[in-house]
């Protein structure tokens, strides 16, 4: 499947490569997750790779596909967590009001050097403080862990209102048309 061809989009005094990676970052503000959009490049064994945000508070790359990610994409998220030893989520997709369940793959590096894969890593926030992150299912009671929720394996909050609004309101967002 080609690629719509993506419009260059300001938003927050950032101009973005494609209006989708600024609606992320619209949900980012929303949930009051600092990001830093293309904030470091890398030479993955050759190939010149420039991620798409990185998330300093929960230490995690965030790479942003309009639709199902190639093998080649897949294998550059790979490569990335490998060589940061940090988690990269690869987000896909944000085009329908009223789902809140975005695909994701997530590559996760282990303490013995082998990458870990998982899916299902959804944005919620803390169903206490309503601090935003990414955890498996959606898992909100795990940003904060005992600090704000004793049982934070509990709390799942991908669908909450708080959710819902934030989502909806970066799909319908109408961005300002510049030449």
């Amino acid at each position: 499947m080609e690629r719509v061809k993506s419009i260059s989009t300001a938003f927050n005094g950032i101009t973005f490569r494609s209006r989708l990676e600024a609606r992320w970052a619209m949900i980012f503000d929303a949930l009051s997750m600092e990001y830093r959009y293309e904030y470091e490049g890398f030479d993955l064994n050759g190939t010149w790779y420039l991620p798409d945000f990185w998330i300093p508070s929960i230490k995690t790359w965030v790479e942003i596909k309009p639709t199902s990610a190639t093998a080649k994409e897949q294998w550059l998220c790979e490569a990335l967590a490998l060589q940061t030893q940090n988690r990269v989520i690869l987000f896909q997709g944000l085009e329908v009001p009223g789902d809140y369940t975005y695909p994701s793959n997530a590559y996760i590096p282990q303490s013995d050097g082998l990458l870990g894969y998982d899916y299902d890593y959804m944005l919620c926030h803390c169903p206490i403080c309503k601090r935003g992150g990414i955890e498996y299912e959606g898992r909100g009671a795990r940003i904060c862990g005992d600090k704000c929720c004793p049982d934070s394996d509990r709390g799942n909050n991908p669908c909450s209102i708080l959710m819902q609004c934030v989502f909806d309101m970066a799909i319908k967002y109408q961005f300002s048309v510049w030449r």
